[in-house]
């Protein structure tokens, strides 16, 4: 099979001119994507200060709820140990201070009279 080779040449008119535009065009994208990495740098910056933040507020949280869970344990036990001291002074057990609480708090008397009204 033969084969010929044909040989083109292009001439653009105003050549120089299509030439600048597109050169005006990648300067004009580099210009934007400059602005667009360091806007997308200031949200990043932006965005790890609140991620900080976040992480400190956190670790506030999870200390505030670790006191309020050791207080309300350390009242409990502050209030069985009283419990246990009273049935003990009055000859009877823990379980039957505690029915003797609970109906006073059903008849409007606090613990404290009830003990005041043992001693």
């Amino acid at each position: 099979m033969a084969e010929k080779r044909v040989s083109v040449r292009l001439a653009v008119v105003g050549g120089r001119e299509v030439r600048a535009e597109l050169e005006g065009v990648g300067e004009a994208g580099n210009r934007g994507f400059g602005r667009l990495g360091r806007e997308m740098e200031a949200a990043n910056a932006r965005l790890a200060a609140f991620s900080a933040r976040v992480k400190i507020a956190t670790a506030a949280a999870v200390a505030a709820a670790a006191a309020s869970g050791i207080a309300m344990v350390r009242s409990g036990l502050a209030t069985v140990d009283a419990q246990a001291k009273l049935a003990q002074s009055l000859g009877t057990t823990v379980a039957s201070i505690q029915v003797l609480e609970r109906a006073g708090e059903l008849a409007g008397v606090a613990m404290s009279g009830i003990e005041q009204a043992t001693k």
